[in-house]
């Protein structure tokens, strides 16, 4: 199975994925107003590893200066017969072009000028729309220290209900424009780290990895505008990590919560109407902690830091309590517990990053590792990624289908015990004052599966959906909780594989007026998806406790898909007095298969005695 496409896009207003890659500018002149070329402009920032970054003015007297970090810069402009004038205190951020206009004087030549002023806010060269949280705004944001209380925090973007879930799940986000065709492209929001994506296979531009925002340097969230480095017309957030500095610098954070930091109305009088309602929504337990340290290995030659992070959130999962008839074959009836049920989310996250100069090359190194641990075993005795407690179990959906703590396998209420693997390196070369080379690879391996089965799990009794939460005569108790009530044992689960590279190249000429680049890019994404069955292969769902219909399942079923794209864009920029002119031209190919070998299945079962592959 093959598809292929291919688009020409000439323009213009695509959201960029390029790193924080600022752009100073601006035109020299004399005190008479004419132009001088040849002026020797130096950048210089602890931001930059290197330190000073130079350029020389154009026949038109300007000068640009691209592939800048976010940072604080000084400005000296030289030209042998004029003094010295210096700049200082230009605050860059995002991908933003600063225009500084400079006017030297005839003067000797060990005189230096200084000049002082604001730095401009309004970027008059691109129409990108771009907005930028810096470090300490991020720090200050009072939400949780995840990407969807940032994005919350940005006009223009509708973010999913996720953006508001006490601990960083997976959060989706879109453009307000394109609400009308919010079922279509409600994933197209796409996440960055240092200008790679970071997203699955699947979903769109998100994914359950937690993106790490309380050690970003700052996240620019391009809403809309940009040239032709982007294959995608949504938003996109690129977070700009910390990468260390000349000086030795480190922070801790603690963030505590528990049962005594949330409100309880839950009365006599809401029992009455709700029975099976025993907690109420909010954080019954949580922490935050984590702790970052960098600085240099060498001097303005080599940098590091380094960072780790543990967090747990356990909230109520309210109307969802243990069954007390748990792996008991002979019983086919629910009866409920005293043992309540939670929604345990736990993460640690290791990260370590190398910056090098080296000579005319620039290496950057990011290495990040995540494991995911949800749920709980159903046993005390257990011993699992998190465990459960003597009066509470971390399993249970009270969402969409409800799922008594034996039977759940989703992808959000289901147990969890999975890592993430991040692997990024990037080489920039300064060739010459107008010339830059760049090439990067990103590697993101993860497992998105749907649930599966606790280290106890009950996977080899058939499992039982009520339909009807009536009382039962017979007992006294409801036949469910619910209506249409999962339990006994876990019917199916989604175990998954899945992996996506990123190549990228290019090529920058820059003079003071032009800033022409050429790039390739290419994209590989590989995801095989199984649904595996219980032993028996069995569902049986009952109408007060009659049983009315049988579900059969397969043994196991995998669907592997791999996707390729392949992207050329050159675009350019033009700049004549205060008119900017900016063009792009980009070519896409992708096509997609789906290996023969991993689609199907190669058990047998009583329900397929032969295997069953497709081809």
């Amino acid at each position: 199975m093959r598809a292929k496409g291919l688009a020409i896009v000439a323009v213009l207003f695509l959201p960029s994925l390029a790193a924080a890659q600022g752009t100073l500018t601006g035109t020299v002149r004399d005190a008479s107003g004419g132009v001088l070329p040849g002026v020797t402009v130096e950048a210089a920032s602890d931001a930059l590893i290197e330190r000073v970054r130079t350029a020389v003015t154009d026949g038109t007297g300007q000068w640009r200066i691209v592939d800048l970090r976010p940072g604080v810069y000084g400005l000296t402009f030289t030209l042998a017969g004029f003094s010295t004038v210096r700049r200082d205190g230009v605050e860059l951020t995002g991908t933003q072009t600063l225009t500084i206009p400079i006017e030297l004087r005839v003067g000797a030549i060990e005189e230096t000028i200084t000049v002082t002023g604001e730095t401009p806010v309004v970027d008059v060269q691109n129409v990108r729309r771009e907005v930028v949280l810096e470090a300490a705004v991020i720090a200050a944001i009072p939400a949780t220290r995840a990407v969807g209380a940032l994005l919350n925090a940005t006009p223009g973007l509708f973010v999913g209900d996720a953006g508001l879930a006490l601990s960083p799940t997976m959060t989706n986000f879109f453009a307000r424009s394109s609400t009308i065709n919010s079922g279509f492209v409600a994933g197209e929001g796409r996440y960055a780290v240092n200008g790679f994506p970071v997203t699955a296979a699947r979903s769109g531009g998100f994914s359950s990895y937690v993106y790490d925002t309380p050690n970003a340097e700052e996240v620019a969230i391009a809403v809309g505008g940009g040239l032709g480095e982007s294959d995608v017309g949504g938003p996109v957030m690129n977070i700009i990590p910390k990468s260390g500095g000349n000086v030795f610098r480190g922070d801790a954070f603690l963030n505590l919560a528990g049962d005594w930091s949330r409100g309880e109305n839950l009365d006599d009088k809401i029992r009455t109407l709700n029975p099976n309602l025993r907690q109420t929504p909010g954080i019954i337990q949580s922490y935050d902690t984590s702790v970052s340290y960098g600085g240099p290995i060498k001097r303005d030659r080599l940098w590091f830091f380094g960072s780790y992070r543990d967090l747990s959130t356990q909230t109520a999962m309210e109307g969802i309590f243990a069954n007390a008839n748990t792996g008991d074959a002979s019983r086919w009836d629910w009866v409920g517990s005293p043992i309540e049920a939670r929604l345990v989310q736990d993460r640690m996250m290791a990260i370590g990053r190398l910056t090098g100069q080296f000579g005319q090359h620039r290496v950057r190194v990011n290495s990040e590792y995540q494991h995911r641990c949800e749920g709980t075993p159903l046993r005390v005795e257990t011993n699992g990624c998190h465990n459960r407690g003597t009066n509470w179990i971390g399993l249970g959906n009270n969402t969409g289908q409800q799922m008594s703590p034996e039977a759940t396998s989703t992808a959000a209420r289901g147990y969890f015990d999975v890592p993430f693997y991040v692997n990024q390196g990037t080489w920039t070369m300064t060739a010459s004052s107008k010339l830059l080379l760049e090439a990067g690879y990103n590697a993101f391996r993860y497992q998105p599966i749907f649930g599966q089965p606790p280290p106890d799990g009950i996977t080899d009794l058939i499992s039982a959906t009520e339909q009807s939460n009536t009382i039962n005569p017979a007992t006294g108790l409801p036949y469910a909780p619910v209506a249409n009530y999962r339990y006994r044992s876990v019917e199916s689960w989604g175990p998954a594989q899945a992996s996506t590279d990123d190549v990228v190249a290019s090529a920058s000429y820059v003079t003071g007026a032009h800033s022409a680049k050429i790039g390739y890019q290419y994209r590989r994404l590989d995801i095989l998806d199984k649904d595996v069955a219980n032993q028996p292969q069995l569902g049986y769902r009952f109408n007060r406790g009659v049983p009315n219909a049988v579900s059969y399942y397969l043994p196991d079923f995998g669907r592997r898909t791999v996707t390729q794209q392949h992207g050329i864009y050159i675009q350019d920029s033009w700049t004549r007095g205060t008119m900017t002119l900016q063009g792009a031209l980009r070519y896409d190919v992708a096509s997609s298969f789906a290996p023969p070998e991993l689609n199907g299945t190669t058990n047998t079962s009583w329900l397929n005695p032969n295997p069953i592959n497709i081809e």
